[in-house]
């Protein structure tokens, strides 16, 4: 969530001198599986959401396609292309935030469901949906 992120980096640089160099990766405990993500988007946006899964080839195909259909047509680089392909067939993403926690001990995430809501509601707003 955004504004977690902007928190969390203002007391980075507030803190610069008593850090080491490290990597911080930034992420609160709580792993969330693609069904309680689906029924909190459901729940924010009001309406039903269906997960469809397809072959990995299909994906493959459909990103390479993409991916020589935005450099013909658009000059740029396709968002879904091979290697977003990668990253969204992957079953797990774990990342360990001990360092951040650590480093700020007190800090609490905004919950899921509320983070969610808000930038749904700015996306809204903003006319980007």
């Amino acid at each position: 969530f955004i504004y977690d992120l902007v928190e969390i980096l203002k007391q980075i640089i507030l803190h610069f001198d008593q850090i080491e160099k490290k990597i911080f990766f930034i992420a609160e405990d709580k792993c969330y599986n693609i069904e309680e993500i689906k029924d909190i988007f459901e729940k924010v946006i009001d309406k039903k959401i269906k997960i469809l899964s397809i072959p990995y080839f299909i994906g493959y195909i459909s990103a390479y396609l993409n991916e020589k259909f935005y450099k013909i047509f658009y000059k740029q680089p396709a968002i879904f292309n091979r290697d977003k392909l990668k990253e969204l067939s992957k079953k797990y993403w774990l990342c360990y935030s001990n360092e951040i926690k650590n480093f700020l001990p007190k800090f609490n995430y905004t919950p899921l469901e509320i983070g969610i809501e808000k930038t749904y509601k700015w996306y809204k707003q903003n006319n980007w949906l």
